[in-house]
């Protein structure tokens, strides 16, 4: 799911597959997940990531939107 309003995009993603432990020395060496964390950041914003095994995961992306003019 999308969503922008005057001050922010939003990106939702969301799965019902198997999670994994997010306090798993995989999830904090992984290059994906925490790539997604540091762009997130990079451009202002933040990243939440929620998972748990069996549980499935779900990843928020907020990014502030500057408007111009």
């Amino acid at each position: 799911m999308v969503r922008k309003s005057d001050t922010e995009l939003t990106v939702s993603l969301w799965d019902n597959g198997r999670g994994f432990d997010m306090q798993h020395e995989s999830f904090s060496t992984g290059l994906g997940l925490q790539g997604i964390q540091e762009r997130a950041k990079t451009l202002g914003g933040l990243c939440d990531i929620k998972s748990q095994p069996g549980e499935g995961t779900t990843i928020m992306v907020i990014i502030p939107v500057h408007q111009h003019g």
